[in-house]
């Protein structure tokens, strides 16, 4: 069973995806924020980290994912719109986004 954080700071989506991912039987840790995201890293391993784009508290969404990369962690970042380039975190986007989501994102893991 695969370990994912998800981060993002609306309620609404935070519920969602967590709903995804634990139907389709993953262990899901649910964060509104960054500071509480990483407190649970330094005691916990994960498998994937999902992160809206924008979390801003504190630090960034895009530069936080930057860094999990850089590390070796699987990574991905949620936005309503954007591109990816070179070494960046993978974006997905929030208008995009379907029932298919954790097979896909699953895929990443093997």
């Amino acid at each position: 069973m695969a370990t994912i954080v998800v981060v993002d700071p609306g309620k609404i989506w935070l519920d969602f995806l967590c709903g995804l991912f634990g139907d389709n039987g993953c262990g899901v840790m649910p964060f509104t924020n960054l500071a509480d995201a990483k407190v649970a890293l330094e005691t916990n391993l994960v498998d994937l980290i999902i992160c809206e784009a924008t979390v801003l508290e504190p630090g960034d969404g895009i530069l936080w994912a930057r860094e999990l990369l850089a590390r070796g962690q699987r990574a991905v970042l949620l936005a309503y719109s954007g591109s990816h380039r070179g070494n960046d975190p993978k974006i997905l986007s929030k208008a995009a986004i379907n029932a298919n989501l954790p097979a896909q994102l699953l895929e990443l893991l093997t």
